[in-house]
């Protein structure tokens, strides 16, 4: 993403020369520059570039099904700022556009669709959230195919919603759909680390402890790797790496790594 801001920052310094910085035709590549600095957590710098977007948007009456693209990163956006109310309405306005742009059979509607059942989920309609994923599912099956990366998304928040609602053998099904393709793809993608600790949560919610610890393990040396001994993410692996080491009586281990989770989060 360092790479991609570079990239970005470069390319709107040119376009802005020659069509003005409040081009309606900037908006996208505004979009995406924003969308890869909030994935660096660069979160008040991505949105002042959301709050740019929006008075040009204003300004200049710019039709919804011109943008797709940054509805769906200031959903994005929105949903991991809280807003969900903000990012269910952004998303929505995404998704509409992309029907009228590209039809229901399409791989990008399928993809806002799996979004927009994340933000239901946070919401706490959980009927909604399992429609959106089911429709995404049935889609990306006609449009791709059941081992694509778009599928093993949409197991991994169907996963997130039955481990949400209990129901942990259905959340164990999909997140183990999930980990098969991911791991097939890149076994080094990062965002493993979070399914990994996920599956943890469940084997530990069903007393199956041993498993949990290999899970929140393999989510820590992911973690680790790719946010750092001391990033928020790998305290919290540490904190239920401890609550496991407590359940099954090591207690030595569990202070240890309670220690470590207490060290970052201080």
């Amino acid at each position: 993403f360092d790479k991609a801001t570079e990239i970005y920052e470069h390319s709107l310094t040119e376009k802005a020369k020659t069509k003005g910085e409040n081009n309606p035709q900037l908006i996208d590549l505004y979009s995406n520059y924003a969308n890869a600095l909030y994935n660096l957590n660069k979160y008040d710098e991505a949105g002042k570039i959301y709050d740019r977007c929006l008075q040009i948007i204003e300004k200049e009456k710019i039709k919804d099904t011109e943008l797709d693209v940054f509805y769906n990163n200031y959903g994005l956006f929105c949903k991991a700022s809280g807003d969900y109310k903000v990012a269910l309405k952004s998303t929505e306005y995404s998704l509409n556009a992309k029907r009228q742009k590209y039809g229901e059979q399409n791989i990008k509607y399928a993809n806002t669709l799996n979004n927009l059942g994340t933000i239901y989920d946070r919401l706490g309609n959980f009927s909604k959230s399992a429609e959106c994923y089911e429709k995404a599912e049935q889609i990306v099956r006609a449009v791709e195919s059941e081992t694509s990366v778009a599928m093993s998304d949409v197991y991994i928040n169907k996963g997130n919603l039955y481990n949400r609602l209990g129901q942990n053998e259905l959340a164990l099904t999909y997140y183990n759909k999930a980990l098969e393709i991911k791991e097939k793809h890149n076994p080094e993608d990062k965002k493993l680390a979070s399914i990994y600790n996920n599956v943890g949560t469940v084997y530990q919610n069903v007393e199956d402890y041993r498993l949990a610890q290999y899970f929140f393990k393999k989510s820590l040396d992911l973690t680790k790797k790719y946010l750092g001994e001391n990033s928020q993410e790998a305290a919290e692996s540490y904190n239920n790496l401890g609550n496991v080491m407590l359940k099954t009586g090591k207690k030595r281990e569990a202070i240890s790594n309670y220690l470590k989770a207490s060290g970052i989060y201080w």
